[in-house]
This record gives structure tokens, sequence and C-alpha cells, in this order.
């Protein structure tokens, strides 16, 4: 890893713990094990890091957005998959997501600032992404004939609260990662999510059970 990317992790983490106004520059570089001119000469000062741990954790998401927009999935499955990518970024980015979700509310009301801009785009993507599943469902008879775009609104409302779940499966997930691979209980927690995600996904669309004959 490049001191830039230590930098940037280590900002990510402090910020996220700790807050945006009560981290210095010379915490980060301590914690980072490098000097303050170095942050300098890779970063204007906090509001750049702030500003580039933003932009780049919300371009991972459109990412993994894209990806699945590729998958040839039924409508369902892809559904299931939105809501599981949610625990997919909170574990691959903990500290980047608890940012996110503690410092940007504060600055949705300034248009110009980047969580302002990357939070229209991220309602803006997951409801596109959702009413085309759920037009898709609808037409192909997987789903029963709910209403589309309010069951995308409805959808899109409870996203962020599927990290907050039974037993507080998005802290487990969201710390468990330890680098050393799966342990049994990493596997638990996966098998766990993946359920889940299945089960909220059929609460909304009312996926059609098949029909046996006797």
């Amino acid at each position: 890893m490049s001191k830039r990317e230590i930098i940037l992790e280590t900002a990510a983490r402090l910020f996220a713990t700790q807050g945006f106004e009560a981290t210095t520059t010379i915490q980060i570089t301590r914690e980072a094990g490098v000097t303050e001119p170095l942050l300098y000469y890779h970063f204007k000062g906090k509001d750049d890091l702030f500003t580039r741990i933003i932009a780049s954790t919300f371009s991972e998401y459109f990412s993994c957005i894209d990806k699945l927009e590729k998958k040839p999935d039924s409508p369902f499955e892809q559904i299931r998959k939105l809501i599981e990518l949610q625990y997919d970024i909170s574990e691959k980015m903990p500290d980047e997501v608890q940012l996110v979700a503690n410092a940007c509310p504060a600055r949705l009301n300034d248009p110009e600032d980047i969580c302002a801009g990357n939070v229209r785009e991220y309602r803006r993507r997951l409801l596109g992404f959702l009413t085309r599943s759920i037009l898709e469902g609808t037409r192909s008879g997987e789903f029963e004939q709910v209403p589309v775009e309010e069951t995308a609104i409805m959808i899109l409302s409870v996203i962020p609260s599927c990290r907050g779940m039974t037993d507080q499966i998005f802290l487990l997930i969201n710390w468990s990662a330890n680098g050393k691979g799966k342990t049994s209980a990493d596997k638990w927690r996966t098998e766990k999510r993946a359920k889940l995600a299945a089960h909220r996904a059929e609460t909304f669309v009312g996926r059609k059970q098949p029909e046996f004959g006797l």
C-alpha cells in the first residue's frame, strides 16, 4: 500500500470514529506514520481528504451497481443482490460507509457539496435499478402486480436499515473481516446475510410461488 493510500485509509478511520471536526492533520500523519509535509504533498488538507474519500466510496458503490446491471439474473435475484450489496460494501469499506452515514446527512442542503451530489446520484441509480427490476418481474409474472414506482421507493427507503437487522448483523459483518480467510462464523454470517436479503426482497415484491397440481 502506498503512503498516499495509507493516509486516505487513516483519515477515513479517524473521520468515521471521532468525527471530521475533531480530527487534525497532525493526528492523521502521526497515526499514518508519515510527515505532515507529505500529507500536503498529496492533498490540500482535511477538506480535500474528505472529498476524495466520499468520492471514491460512492464510485466503488456505483461500479458495483454497474456490474449488477450487466448480470443476466432474474428480477428477484437482481433485487436480492442489490440488498445484499449493502452488506458487501459495509464489509469491504467499513470506515468509509460509517463516514458517509455520519457526515453526509448534515451536508445535503448544500447542492454543491460532494455528499449532496453523490446522494442524489445514489438515489437516481437505485430507483432506476429497482424500477426496471420490478417492472420486468411484474410483466413476466414472477412478481405479483405491485405498484412499480411506489414499491421501488419503499425498498429504497429501507435499504439503509438492512445494515442493522437481527443480532446487529451489520456490525458482525462490518467488523469481522480480518484478512485471514473465512472462519466458520464468517461463513454463517454470509449464509445468514444471503437468506436475509432474499427474505427482504420477497417481502416487497410478492414473488409468486409455483403451483402444484394434485
